[in-house]
Order: structure tokens, then C-alpha cells, then sequence
């Protein structure tokens, strides 16, 4: 085909057609294409790469602040090409180079290396995406959350929740914070993602909050504020086996369903 248009190329690079390939630094499986699934994952050499990289890190506990830019960016790129916004937490950590309570982030990211689970993609799924909507609500020192789902299969009920958070989780939330109500937001979709996560695992889900903070902290995937980011871990923590493709909006007050469990 090259031939045909005119295009010049490597002929001695040129690979017999497989179900597999390798391509700018990915493992491109098309084994069960037939059944509308591709597979993706980090190639095998860079898998080890990367885990040298974070094993020296991880044992040093320091990096030398000229390798920082190269160093980062080994991960970011293997971090990214298949995963997404997963990881953006524990490289936004590796950046900052300190603070307490960062050495856990960078065993995140180091364990989603070593597992090398595939990304799957579904081709022409025949269900509507999940449906959540989660809200949070603070008055006169007292934090409560909610959340609704509306399941792929539309003709299974809807399923709903609401709490009040314990004293001392709203304490752990706000931090030395005055405003709160943001983190408490936050924890609504926290819990909401693993109280369902059975329901979502490797589905389309919809997220609707009415609080920008913290859409803006979920569509980022990393906040600076510790007690945040804390919740950011709770809920990449939940997303065992094949995490969800999640969209993450917001919805107006008024329009939001979760506003009467909260």
C-alpha cells in the first residue's frame, strides 16, 4: 500500500500482520477484537523500566533534582498511555518532592506497574452508561452526604443513600480547613463509587456533583490539599479489577437528586 501511493519507508522494519503489536511504547492486543474487546498494556520493557525507576525512588526516599524532569517523565508517559487520569495523583506528589504522607502514592503507582493489568475497551457496548448523582450538605456542624444511581439496565430500580458523617471523619476531612463543605462533597462521590463499584466495574459511568471544587479536584484526578487528596486514594483504591470510564460533571442544585438523601 505504501508502495502503491509513493511513500518511502523502512522496508526492514516492515512485522508479519499479528493479533498483537507494539506501538509507541504500548502492548496493542486484538485477540478478542472478534468479540468487540481491544486490550492495551505498558510493553514489557517498560514495565521494567519503570519499576527500576520506582524501586530506587521508593528505597532512597530521594531524587537527585536535575533527573527529576526525565524521571517524571518516563512515568507520566507510561502512566498515561494506559490509564488516563489514574496515577496524575501519585506523579503530582513525585513533583512536589516532600512532605509527610507521600510515600503511600508512589507504592500506588509502583503496584499498578508490577500488576501490568491490560486497559480494556469495549466496542459498541450495547448499555447505556451508569447514572450517579451524589451530594453533601453542612449545617450548623453537621456534615451529611447522599447519592443516587440509576444502573446500566434501566429496568432495574434505582438505588439510593444517605449518612451522616461520624465527628470524627468531618474532623479528618477539614484538616486545619475553615471551609469544608468541598471535601464533604467529595467524600459523597467517594463513597458512592465504593458502595456501587460491583455495579460499575469496567462500565461507562456518568458522576454528576453540584459543587465545582470538587468536580474541578475530580476531573484533574489531584488536589494539593492533603485531606483531598486522601479521598482521591480512597477512590482510586475502590476501582479493583477493570476500573470505570468515568465523565464527571456538574448538575445545578436544583436539579440535583441526591439533594433530599443528603
Amino acid at each position: 500500500m505504501l508502495t502503491l501511493f509513493g511513500f518511502e519507508f523502512a522496508a526492514d522494519k516492515l512485522l508479519p500482520f499479528e493479533q498483537t503489536c507494539e506501538v509507541l511504547g504500548v502492548k496493542l492486543d486484538l485477540s478478542l477484537a472478534h468479540e468487540g474487546e481491544i486490550r492495551i498494556t505498558n510493553k514489557p520493557s517498560r514495565i521494567e523500566e519503570v519499576r527500576g525507576l520506582l524501586e530506587s525512588a521508593v528505597a532512597l526516599k530521594a531524587l537527585v533534582p536535575a533527573k527529576v524532569p526525565r524521571f517524571i517523565g518516563k512515568l507520566q508517559y507510561a502512566d498515561s498511555q494506559v490509564w488516563g487520569r489514574a496515577g496524575r495523583i501519585a506523579l503530582g506528589d513525585l513533583r512536589s518532592l516532600g512532605g509527610s504522607g507521600r510515600h503511600a502514592v508512589n507504592l500506588v503507582l509502583k503496584a499498578r506497574f508490577e500488576l501490568g493489568r491490560p486497559l480494556s475497551i469495549k466496542a459498541s457496548v450495547p448499555v447505556p452508561p451508569a447514572v450517579i448523582f451524589t451530594d453533601g450538605a453542612l449545617e450548623e456542624g453537621k456534615a451529611t452526604i447522599g447519592g443516587v444511581l440509576y444502573p446500566s439496565c434501566r429496568q432495574m430500580p434505582a438505588e439510593v443513600f444517605g449518612a451522616t458523617l461520624p465527628c470524627n471523619v468531618l474532623e479528618l476531612l477539614k484538616g486545619d480547613k475553615e471551609h469544608v463543605i468541598g471535601a464533604v462533597e467529595l467524600f459523597a462521590v467517594a463513597v458512592a463509587i465504593k458502595l456501587w463499584m460491583p455495579r460499575l466495574t469496567g462500565q461507562r459511568v456518568l458522576v454528576f456533583v453540584d459543587n465545582w471544587p470538587a468536580l474541578d479536584t475530580l476531573v484533574r484526578g489531584t488536589a494539593g490539599v492533603q485531606e483531598w487528596r486522601q479521598v482521591l486514594l480512597s477512590i482510586e483504591g475502590a476501582e479493583g479489577g477493570q476500573p470505570p470510564l468515568y465523565w464527571f460533571a456538574r448538575v445545578p442544585s436544583g436539579s440535583n437528586v441526591a439533594d433530599d438523601p443528603s
